[in-house]
């Protein structure tokens, strides 16, 4: 006997849960009046209703999102690790099983063949963290930006730009490792062209030249968030010049909380391994945690789950083509025993 809810689409399973109570209603009297079949009507009773039972136990829609599993964070890195090298796997195969058609196109162009297959290069995935913050960015003191040093650096080469009076300061970066240094006339090269604002992703300043560096070069700077700025730790003293720039050219991460409160940083690539990205991971989260800001009575009360609200509220871990992984928030918290660990004591 087909059940009278087999018909009925996923759609429909709001209907088939408020037909519930009049199937079961309608069994249990016939179960009554004729006792001999009560076993066989349980049984079609049990059949009926379990598909329905189903559909609505599986049901998704805007209204009722499934939860999104949570994972600690050292499994959620390894589920991203193994994502990216099935890729990687899956491409360099491809890559192989398509030597001959390359050679083909090589051969229409007029161009020599390859006999051996070239190795695949593949993308070395950046694997990045995003953290929504318990804070409201549009308010009074409730935005954080800074910059964090890693243990074991991004993974990303850096090109690094000087602004300083001092002839010795400018010895020193160019002696160091930056890419370009100088003062008045490095200003006048960004002005006329010269110097490429693609020269160079980060900036150090002296406190010397900062009037004039804001005057000049403000605009073309500051949108790219390559202006030194005090909370950035970008403007040094000349004291400091060396080891700064050491730190900068090693591995500095920026972040910085966007209109909605949530800060998206890079913490390394796929080729440093689970133990290396471990370890920048735990800086960077440490990092955050200490900058939080000091709110007053009324932010606090105001913000998520009032004075004793959450810093962090939500924790995902992606790579560059991959799905995010949500976090277990015990395990991405500094101040949780359980923080970097599988989850368990």
């Amino acid at each position: 006997m087909l059940s009278p809810f087999a018909t009925h689409s996923r759609s429909s399973s709001t209907k088939l849960l408020k037909s519930l109570p009049q199937v079961t209603s309608s069994v249990s009297t016939r179960v009554t009046s004729s006792s001999s079949s009560s076993t066989a009507l349980a049984r079609i009773t049990a059949k009926s209703i379990q598909p329905c039972i189903h559909l609505c136990q599986n049901y998704t829609s805007r209204a009722h999102p499934q939860p999104k599993p949570q994972h600690s964070m050292i499994d959620g890195l390894n589920i991203i690790l193994e994502q990216t090298k099935t890729r990687y796997d899956k491409r360099a195969h491809r890559w192989e099983l398509n030597h001959e058609k390359r050679n083909t196109g090589l051969m229409k162009k007029g161009l020599p063949t390859l006999s051996d297959p070239e190795p695949y290069r593949n993308q070395d995935e950046t694997i990045s963290l995003a953290l929504n913050l318990n804070l409201d960015p549009r308010k009074p003191n409730q935005s954080i930006r800074g910059q964090l040093p890693l243990p074991h650096g991004t993974g990303k080469s850096v090109r690094l730009a000087v602004f300083s009076f001092s002839p010795s300061v400018i010895s020193t970066a160019l002696t160091e490792g930056a890419s370009v240094a100088g003062g008045e006339d490095l200003m006048e090269k960004i002005l006329n062209g010269e110097v490429s604002l693609e020269d160079f992703d980060k900036v150090l300043a002296t406190p010397d030249i900062m009037a004039q560096l804001k005057q000049k070069c403000a605009r073309l700077l500051g949108p790219r968030g390559l202006l030194p700025h005090p909370k950035m730790g970008n403007i040094i003293a000349e004291s400091e010049i060396g080891p700064k720039i050491k730190e900068q050219l090693s591995g500095m991460v920026s972040f910085r909380t966007d209109k909605n409160g949530i800060i998206h940083a890079a913490v390394g690539k796929y080729s440093f391994g689970a133990e290396k990205l471990e370890q920048n991971i735990r800086a960077f989260l440490e990092g955050v945690v200490d900058a939080e800001p000091e709110l007053d009575k009324k932010a606090k009360k105001q913000r998520i789950g009032g004075k004793g609200g959450k810093f962090v509220l939500k924790v995902h871990l992606n790579a560059t083509q991959g799905k995010a992984v949500n976090v277990d928030l015990k395990t991405a918290d500094p101040n949780s025993l359980l923080f970097m660990t599988n989850g368990a004591l």
